[in-house]
């Protein structure tokens, strides 16, 4: 029989104990089972003995067979089932914090969740909760049973508790002086090895004591951090003080004051302990206003001191005080020092020596108002602030003035006192060699004790008639004279006389002084250049008819009376001529060279370009000009430039168009005309740019073309143009020789910019200018724009003619002179009515709006004087809708491109009024 010791049921790892009971034969036996489905064999088996078997799960163990030692077969069978139970997952263990601390903290150790109705064990302690809290070192294990089956220890979690150092204690506390303001504290019981940090300060050290230095006045308690990390409780607390200034306020000495004096010298008595003193010295006794650096002046540990920068008549008011590392004492006694003074006596008069006196006098004031006055020297005593010092020979003095006080001033300015004056000697007149010249420089000898010069220049030996300035002119006391306003080829007669404050003398010797003369050159032809010739000349006349002559500028020299100058370039001259005497004529009249007919420079039209790859530059035409040449550069410099536009040669044009520009680009662009005899300097520099959106343009150039010479107009249709005056987009003409323009409010314009969108009915006056007569012709030179599809009509109202320029140039005969109303510029041919092209009228007779339709190849222009526009609508013959607007607002509208050709449309107008108009137009 096979049967099992209980239990039967068994968790998973743990084992049971099977036997097997055999009646009969001899042992031992050879016995057969099977476990699971598995066969096992076992021999030298006794019955009943324990075989010990470890199932991984429930499992039935059965009996097969039993062979004894004699292999003699026992009929024997059994079962058994032995139960295995699943033990719990092993448990692994969370920390809420670390788990190294300090002592009196501690962590939160926590199980990992077993089955429903498990229970938990913990090592050490045998707690029996999911969590516990650790306060102690250890290594912590877990274990969950759950339905009578145990886990497997969890895996360890180390607690390390570190212990905390003891309250630091004080061991000493010195206190702050006033020599030293920082007090400090000694600490012991600290710990013995290791490194420490003390707060507050975070103080790093090692060994058992230390002290804290530098502490201002305050409560301190202090910590200890031991290298562990642990912090001990703080230590008792220790207040350090604040220490008390124990200094008494000095005493003041005064001291003896000079007159003038500007310092003072104060002394005090020395305070004990002092390691300074502050000083004050105001001029009033509130202390309020200081002598400039004495408020609080800081001195060191002295007894005296010389203040500096007092002025006179001044009360001073002075105090000090003492300080040391504590603080200031009380303030000394107050003291007050006057500086006595006298003013330095001022000079207000000197009197000289005048004949027949021999001695001055000088007058002094600013003397003492109060009290008697001693002057020095001559100890002359007064009262008063003024007096007059009478007597004085020649000589030098200075003054001072003593006062009651016995102050006395310093020096005053010296007074000087000149000898007596004497009759001052006839002067004598020095003869000249005058030349030719204007002015002279007249010189004498000088005149013993003379204090000046009078002189006369006359015309006539008897002083009657004066040179003007020359009657009785006073020199001052010089030896020369420049004598100017003098007139060639007149005879000057001169006389001299000395003077000074005691007499003026008889006139000197008389002198004469005649200036000889040239006359100026006559200019009596100027030759101006002329192509290819690049200098003119200029003939003079009037030179000197004796003797070599030098002609300037140029140092010409020649004989006659007359000369040519040639080789003139471009300028003003004046000449002078010289005679064999040197004596010089005045400049002859201006004589001007002008350029021999250089052109003038031009000046580009700024411009404003839209996204393209071209654009129209146009300038403004130069006289003489027969030709310019371009330079479009993508550099201010010039450098780089435009493939085909440098130096690019044009022709006699005022316009060019540009290729190969690109949008967002920027040229800067320049120009020079030519003709035969040169090229003019560059034009104003103008900066192209080339938008990113479109601009309008659309222009025509038209040239006028005679035997005699031709001319270039532009118009143009463009955005930023208006039908007044532009600045930017309109130029007027300036030429005297033949012209072609178009002509606005009274002016001409060689170029005209107009508004934009393009009216196909407008109208603009030409006119000319035919410097001679004959035969003459208009033709298109150049369009842009909807001009390369539109027609362009002529009309000329002498010959009532309308010609269409798209099909050839027009001639015409024309005498000389300036004709304004002869030709007119369209875009409709209104002449032939009812025909293809025209402009039509209002065919409802009983709308009275004032409407204009006109046409031109497959375009209509519709265009209302009055009323705004509502409402367009076009019909073929047969009724059809072939366009139809509903929205225009606006006096005018242009249709392009509407498909329909030669044919009949009918136009329905509805105007803003509600007026409705019906036209019929021929395409």
């Amino acid at each position: 029989m096979l049967s099992f010791v209980p239990p039967t049921t068994i968790c998973s790892g743990q084992t049971a104990t099977m036997r097997v009971t055999i009646g009969g034969g001899t042992s031992p036996y050879k016995i057969t089972y099977t476990a699971g489905g598995i066969t096992v064999n076992r021999t030298n088996y006794l019955s009943g003995s324990s075989i010990v078997v470890a199932p991984g799960s429930t499992t039935t163990y059965a009996l097969a067979a039993v062979v004894d030692a004699k292999n003699v077969s026992i009929p024997v069978s059994g079962t058994a089932t032995i139960e295995v139970k699943p033990k719990p997952a092993t448990p692994f263990i969370a920390a809420s914090d670390k788990t190294i601390f300090c002592a009196g903290e501690s962590v939160t150790l926590t199980s990992s969740q077993g089955p429903v109705g498990s229970t938990y064990k913990w090592t050490p302690g045998n707690a029996a909760t999911q969590e516990i809290t650790a306060t102690t070192s250890g290594s912590y294990t877990v274990q969950i049973t759950s339905n009578g089956c145990t886990s497997n220890n969890s895996i360890a979690k180390v607690v390390t508790t570190n212990p905390k150092s003891a309250a630091p204690t004080i061991e000493t506390v010195t206190q702050p002086t006033c020599s030293q303001n920082k007090g400090s504290i000694a600490l012991n019981n600290l710990p013995a090895t290791g490194t420490w940090i003390i707060n507050p300060g975070a103080i790093l050290g090692s060994g058992s004591t230390t002290t804290i230095s530098g502490l201002n006045p305050g409560n301190y308690s202090f910590t200890l951090t031991n290298e562990n990390g642990c912090a001990s409780t703080s230590s008792p607390d220790v207040t350090i003080i604040t220490p008390t200034s124990l200094l008494i306020g000095p005493i003041l000495n005064n001291a003896a004051v000079s007159c003038n004096q500007t310092s003072y010298l104060l002394s005090w008595d020395s305070i004990e302990n002092a390691a300074g003193y502050k000083l004050d010295v105001a001029t009033d006794g509130n202390f309020t206003s200081f002598l400039s650096d004495y408020e609080n002046k800081e001195l060191s540990n002295t007894t005296s001191l010389n203040i500096i920068g007092m002025v006179p008549d001044i009360t001073y008011y002075i105090r000090l005080r003492a300080f040391d590392g504590c603080g200031v004492s009380q303030y000394s006694n107050i003291i007050t020092a006057l500086i006595p003074s006298i003013s330095t006596p001022i000079v207000s008069l000197i009197t000289q020596p005048i004949c027949p006196e021999s001695t001055g006098s000088a007058t002094l004031e600013n003397l003492p108002s109060i009290g008697n006055w001693t002057i020095n020297p001559g100890n002359i005593i007064g009262t008063g602030t003024s007096t007059t010092i009478s007597g004085l020979t020649a000589g030098t003095y200075q003054f001072t003035v003593t006062n009651d006080n016995g102050c006395v001033s310093i020096p005053s300015e010296n007074i000087i006192i000149n000898s007596q004056l004497l009759v001052p000697s006839i002067p004598v007149l020095n003869s000249q060699t005058i030349g030719c010249q204007s002015s002279f420089i007249q010189t004498w000898q000088a005149s013993e004790n003379a204090a000046g010069y009078k002189l006369d220049i006359a015309t006539d030996a008897d002083f009657t008639t004066f040179l003007t300035g020359y009657q009785n002119k006073d020199l001052g006391n010089v030896t020369a004279d420049t004598v100017t306003g003098m007139v060639s080829n007149i005879n000057y007669y001169i006389r001299l006389r000395a003077y000074n404050e005691c007499a003026i003398t008889q006139n000197s010797n008389i002198i004469t002084a005649l200036i000889p003369s040239i006359s100026t050159p006559i200019v009596s032809l100027i030759t101006q250049p002329i192509c290819p010739e690049s200098t003119g000349s200029a003939t003079l006349e009037n030179l000197p008819s004796i003797g070599n002559w030098t002609i300037n500028p140029g140092n010409i020299i020649g004989t006659g009376t007359s000369t040519t100058i040639s080789g003139l370039t471009a300028g003003t001259y004046q000449f002078t001529v010289t005679n064999d005497n040197g004596c010089f004529s005045v400049p002859s009249e201006d004589i001007i060279i002008n350029s021999p007919l250089t052109p003038s420079i031009p000046v580009l039209n700024l411009q404003t370009i839209g996204c393209q790859s071209y654009f129209i530059q146009t300038w403004q035409p130069s006289e003489n000009a027969a030709g310019y040449r371009l330079d479009i550069a993508t550099d201010p410099n010039f450098t780089t430039f435009l493939t085909g536009y440098q130096n690019k040669e044009l022709g006699n044009v005022t316009a060019e168009t540009v290729t190969g520009v690109l949008c967002g680009g920027t040229y800067y662009v320049r120009i020079k005309s030519l003709n035969n005899c040169g090229t003019s300097l560059y034009s104003n520099t103008i900066i192209v740019k080339i938008g990113t959106t479109g601009i309008e343009r659309n222009r025509i150039w038209l040239n006028l073309q005679s035997d005699a010479g031709g001319r270039q107009m532009l118009l143009g249709y463009v955005t930023g143009a208006t039908n007044e005056y532009d600045k930017l987009y309109d130029a007027t003409t300036t030429t005297i020789n033949t012209d072609l323009y178009s002509i606005n409010n009274g002016r001409n314009y060689n170029i005209q910019g107009r508004a934009v969108p393009f009216d196909i009915a407008d109208v603009v006056p030409l006119g000319y200018r035919a410097i001679t007569g004959g035969t003459f012709t208009i033709r298109i030179y150049q369009v842009d724009g909807i001009f390369v599809n539109q027609a362009v009509y002529l009309e000329d109202k002498v010959t009532n003619t309308v010609h269409n320029l798209k099909n050839g140039l027009y001639s015409f005969t024309t005498a000389i002179g300036t004709f304004q109303d002869r030709f007119v510029l369209r875009y409709t041919n209104s002449s032939i009515s009812g025909k293809k092209g025209n402009t039509s009228k209002d065919i409802n007779a009983e709308t009275k709006s004032d409407l204009i339709i006109a046409t031109n190849a497959n375009q209509i222009n519709i265009k209302s004087t009055n009323e705004v526009l509502k409402k367009v609508a076009i019909y073929n013959i047969n009724g059809q809708l072939m366009y139809e607007n509903n929205s225009i607002d606006m006096n005018s509208l242009f249709i392009d491109k509407i498909k329909a050709q030669n044919q009949i449309l009918i136009v329905k107008v509805t105007l803003e009024n509600g007026k409705i108009s019906t036209y019929k137009i021929i395409l």
